[in-house]
């Protein structure tokens, strides 16, 4: 972050892991902070509710990913170009973040390439094991089932149902972003009309 508005430069993205826990991902470089987040403000070591230091931080094994969490310490990686993922078990005890050590992450659970992937612009988790797939340019989106029980298995298992549980065509294909906020509710937002 730069400036007293904590603005940054160049593409960013922010995703929410547990225990008051936010990624901060730079794809272009590579490097990531944890941070820990604050609803009640900060004080002059805060950007936004964002606290620092950062309570980990690194450079990731490739540049340009995406990252969903799963909820249960259980990191999406994802590659919509190929369809590629993996699955990253990561640590949710506060204690084993450690201020300018990497992401407490012990190793791919599961990963392989999961053709649906490809081409879709986002992918959100709804709780529930459940994750929507979202492609900006036509609108359509599908929602499907995660299974937790073959993750861990022989890599190339998929763990995503290959069936949409739910399909369907949003009203509009201006780009947009969704949040799971918890308790079936998500946020829509639209970056390019504030709505």
């Amino acid at each position: 972050w730069g400036g007293p508005d904590c603005s940054f430069g160049g593409a960013q993205e922010l995703t929410f892991l547990d225990a008051d826990r936010v990624l901060h991902y730079e794809p272009s470089s590579g490097r990531y902070k944890v941070l820990k987040f604050s609803n009640k403000g900060g004080n002059g070591k805060s950007c936004t509710g964002l606290l620092m230091p950062p309570i980990s931080e690194g450079t990731w094994s490739r540049r340009g990913a995406k990252f969903t969490y799963l909820g249960a310490g259980e990191l999406l990686e994802w590659d919509s170009g190929a369809g590629s993922f993996s699955i990253h078990h990561c640590s949710t005890e506060n204690g084993d973040y450690k201020e300018g050590h990497p992401i407490p992450c012990d190793g791919v659970k599961v990963a392989g390439t999961w053709a649906k992937l490809a081409g879709v612009s986002g992918l959100t988790y709804l709780g529930g094991n459940r994750v929507m797939l979202f492609d900006e340019s036509t609108g359509v989106f599908g929602i499907y089932r995660v299974d937790r029980d073959v993750m861990g298995s022989a890599s190339g298992v998929l763990p995503f149902s290959q069936d949409a549980m739910v399909e369907g065509h949003w009203n509009s294909t201006n780009p947009r972003t969704f949040t799971y906020m918890e308790n079936d509710l998500m946020l829509e937002y639209e970056p390019t009309t504030g709505a």
